[in-house]
């Protein structure tokens, strides 16, 4: 938990992301068998553990007893290192662009954009308010959505391009 909660503050070269992205998931199939199994929260009949983090965009550190304070925030951890190995594999390969690169660069949008929709679409039901950083708020989590389509359709674009594919149903 100590490694996740930092990975923000560890670099994003590609290969890093790529192998914290195993170590990430591992952890959330982690909190996902421990939130079916036990409560949590300040009560005494559940488990006390405060779970902290750092707010991405003011910098200020959140923290709750709330287990799905720590879900969301390992979704959104994971769906910005599936944008940002997008985005490293698109400038890393400037000249080198084949299909599966570019599929590879889409998928990862592709990823990106589900999670961030999934926590636009949970946080509200399952957080306080008080609980929500700035970075998971319903509008920022727009921005980085409609961010996330931009970009892969781009992607989606270049790969039409190479797959010869007319104009006019690009355009569709």
């Amino acid at each position: 938990r100590n490694v996740i909660s930092k990975m923000g503050e560890i670099g994003s070269c590609l290969d890093l992301l790529k192998s914290n992205l195993v170590v990430v998931t591992g952890y959330i199939n982690q909190l996902v068998i421990l939130k079916s199994k036990m409560t949590f929260g300040k009560e005494s009949h559940s488990a006390q553990i405060q779970f902290e983090w750092t707010d991405s965009l003011k910098g200020s550190k959140m923290s709750s007893y709330n287990i799905y304070f720590e879900y969301y925030n390992c979704l959104y951890l994971l769906a910005t290192m599936h944008f940002n190995i997008a985005m490293n594999m698109d400038k890393e390969n400037p000249s080198d662009r084949g299909k599966d690169l570019l599929k590879d660069i889409t998928k990862n949008y592709r990823n990106a954009l589900a999670l961030f929709e999934l926590i636009k679409n949970e946080v509200p039901e399952k957080l306080n308010p008080k609980e929500v950083p700035s970075d998971m708020t319903p509008n920022y989590l727009e921005y980085c959505c409609t961010m996330c389509i931009i970009n892969g359709q781009l992607s989606t674009i270049e790969f039409a391009g190479l797959q010869k594919t007319k104009e006019d149903f690009i355009a569709k």
